[in-house]
């Protein structure tokens, strides 16, 4: 009689553990439809897909470059400079930008602005040579002639 009480017992507890698997899979599945369909509906709404269109052409114009130097037109120790850097560097990752313009030993620089400016000029009093107007205020420079 145990060994009967003993399987009956066992039996129900594998029917147990079956159910609630089959209602987490359930659940775990309508879950994902949720989610899927708020995503959709949001579309991306922090612009990460804008934000890495607008860096996309520089590692093929860098050649892949492990470190870049970088610059924006925010003010110098900001949260905004710091912000819209951590976004640059997400962008490009894996190559690593560098915020110090007093490096002479990085070729690329990539300029970040937040409106239209005289890109070249702002290159020349660097020391950067302007090598492409990426558009939305993403410029590439190349390390000229000395400072």
């Amino acid at each position: 009689m145990s060994t009967q009480t003993t399987t009956v017992t066992g039996a129900r507890a594998i029917a147990a553990v079956a159910i609630v698997s089959a209602l987490a899979a359930g659940a775990s599945i309508e879950y994902y439809g949720l989610f899927e369909k708020v995503a959709e509906q949001s579309g991306d709404a922090q612009q990460i897909g804008s934000l890495v269109e607008r860096f996309a052409g520089i590692p093929r114009l860098t050649g892949n470059a492990p470190r870049i130097g970088y610059f924006n037109d925010r003010t110098p120790g900001s949260v905004a400079q710091q912000a819209a850097l951590a976004s640059a560097q997400f962008a490009l990752a894996p190559q690593i930008l560098v915020l110090d313009e007093n490096r002479n030993d990085l070729e690329y620089w990539v300029g970040d602005f937040n409106a239209p400016r005289d890109f070249a000029g702002i290159g020349k009093v660097q020391g950067l040579e302007l090598v492409a107007d990426l558009g939305r205020g993403v410029v590439l420079y190349r390390r000229g002639a000395g400072k």
